[in-house]
């Protein structure tokens, strides 16, 4: 914050306001009050010169028209025009017929006028100007022209007007044959309803300017008085309103320094200007750390959104990220499934050129087979005539057998009684016959075994024949399936290859749905807290706009 100096102080401001705005009104103001005041002295001089003039003429009215009905003087004496010469004087003075009469009764009412120092002399002169009787200090003989100025004609202009004069007062500012400027106020004196003259009040400039002065001086020092104290009273009042506005404004940078909260400053109860702003400025502070409060809220909520929002974009980029990886793996997969493809197509396409080979042999594999099933026919015939002959030998060999092991048992027997009987001739003759019987048995055996071994050679050897002229076939017909077998087992061997492709990209597939799934649960959940991002955002909008209409309701 930019350092105040003493010049911009509110309170040195205020107060050299005040004090160059109203010490220049004030100024006038007294030069306006002296010069009113000076004309009000003038004006209460002058009236004042008036009411002592009417009070002379009618004072001295009364007393000359007293006179005559008194019988002390007649109308015609007091009316004397026939001005006679004192000798030796000069300037020169004039009797009358009354003029004895008003030294001894005109002079102590006219003195009495000059207890006012303002008051240079108050006279009666006649319509021709002459003054019968002057004050007591202008009628010292021998006092030259400023103390002896009794019984003379003042026949200047400014006396003829004086005297001529029949409104109700005259007043003329002239200079004296003395030379001072002198005031002339005059009013008419009647007796006996005549005009008779009038009676002149002096009044002294000098004097009267000195008053004035005394007036404006005391006006002046009223008014520098006055001045120092509306230049004290200007400080005190703008210490008192810059005080409560400094606190106003250290409130202001406190609010402005992001400290919203309460404070006593704020409790000015004063039902002035300041204490409204005051009021108005708390209000302002309690509105604004509502909104403050407010807008936190919603910037919090909009960080939170902003956090889940960024949390969910992170999210949807790794399921994105995923999703890639496993359409590459799928675009492998496909691609190992398109050579696959191929491959199949080729083996398809040999092993139907060896198929289509071998359908003539297989044909023939088949004519032959039927052939060979009439010889398997005859030789199953063969075989079983075999078998029955073999049964037969089995037979005759167990008879062998049996007579063959009674021979044995026999010859046993012989030679074990032959070694323990040898005297015994008749028994081992009558054994060797029966041997022999046995033997001559056994050789018929033994032929006829011979013969049906010979038949069942020759039914072996017709089958065996039977056989091999169908062996080529068969074994030609095991080639050709043995070569389909292959080409069989090669294309059973690229599509399980197909297979195993197919369920990685099936699996992959999944896994990218699960992942494009997931990507739109993402997209969803990034909608709704965009929504709600937007609903906050607009909140804080809100609250912007009253932030702005509460600083605008402040502006000056």
């Amino acid at each position: 914050m930019k350092e105040v100096t003493a010049f911009g102080s509110l309170k040195i401001r205020n107060s050299f306001i005040l004090i160059i705005v109203m010490v220049p009104l004030f100024a006038v103001f007294l030069t306006y009050e002296a010069n009113q005041q000076s004309a009000a002295m003038r004006g209460a001089l002058t009236e004042r010169g008036v009411i002592l003039a009417q009070t002379g003429a009618t004072t001295t009215g009364n007393m000359l028209t007293m006179a005559i009905k008194q019988g002390k003087l007649t109308e015609e004496q007091i009316f004397d025009t026939d001005y006679r010469v004192i000798p030796g004087t000069s300037p020169q003075k004039y009797n009358t017929e009354y003029d004895s009469y008003t030294d001894e009764n005109l002079r102590e009412i006219e003195d009495s006028f000059l207890q006012d120092k303002v008051i240079v002399f108050a006279v009666a002169v006649d319509v021709n100007g002459y003054l019968p009787t002057h004050n007591t200090m202008y009628s010292k003989a021998g006092g030259g022209l400023n103390f002896d100025r009794t019984k003379r004609i003042f026949a200047d202009d400014v006396g003829i007007a004086a005297a001529h004069n029949l409104a109700p007062y005259k007043f003329q500012e002239y200079k004296r044959d003395t030379g001072e400027v002198m005031w002339d106020i005059s009013t008419p004196i009647y007796v006996n309803g005549r005009h008779w003259g009038a009676f002149r009040i002096g009044f002294s400039i000098d004097e009267t300017n000195r008053q004035i002065a005394a007036v404006i001086n005391r006006v002046v020092l009223s008014g520098a008085i006055l001045t120092i104290a509306l230049i004290l009273l200007a400080i005190y009042i703008s210490n008192r309103i810059s005080n409560r506005v400094r606190l106003l404004a250290e409130e202001a940078n406190r609010v402005a320094a992001g400290d919203l909260s309460s404070s006593d400053l704020f409790v000015d109860v004063r039902h002035d200007e300041v204490g409204g702003l005051a009021r108005s400025f708390a209000n302002m502070v309690i509105k604004l750390r509502s909104l403050v409060e407010k807008t936190q809220y919603s910037a919090r909520l909009i960080d939170n959104y902003t956090r889940d929002l960024l949390q969910s974009t992170e999210n949807v980029a790794e399921t994105a990220n995923t999703v890639t990886s496993k359409m590459t793996q799928v675009s492998v997969a496909m691609k190992k499934m398109e050579d696959s493809m191929e491959n199949i197509a080729e083996t398809s396409k040999r092993v139907s050129e060896e198929l289509s080979g071998a359908e003539v042999s297989s044909q023939r594999f088949l004519d032959n087979m039927e052939e060979s099933k009439q010889a398997m026919s005859v030789a199953h015939n063969v075989v079983k005539d075999l078998e029955f002959h073999v049964d037969k030998v089995g037979q005759f060999i167990q008879v062998v057998s049996i007579l063959a092991e009674q021979a044995g048992l026999m010859s046993y027997k012989i030679v074990k009684e032959a070694a323990h009987y040898c005297t015994a001739g008749n028994e081992m003759a009558a054994l060797a016959t029966e041997v022999q019987s046995n033997a001559e048995d056994a050789a018929k055996t033994t032929r006829d075994v011979s013969e049906l071994f010979q038949t069942v050679r020759d039914y072996a050897r017709q089958a065996s024949k039977t056989l091999e002229g169908h062996q080529s076939v068969i074994l030609e017909g095991i080639k050709v399936a043995r070569i389909s077998s292959n080409s069989l087992n090669t294309v059973v061997s690229d599509l399980q290859n197909i297979a195993e492709l197919t369920k990685e990209v099936l699996e992959n597939s999944k896994q990218m749905v699960d992942g494009v799934g997931g990507i739109n649960s993402d997209v969803k959940i990034q909608t709704d807290l965009v929504k709600r991002f937007a609903d906050a955002a607009e909140t804080l909008e809100l609250l912007v706009e009253e932030l702005q209409e509460t600083l605008e309701t402040i502006k000056v």
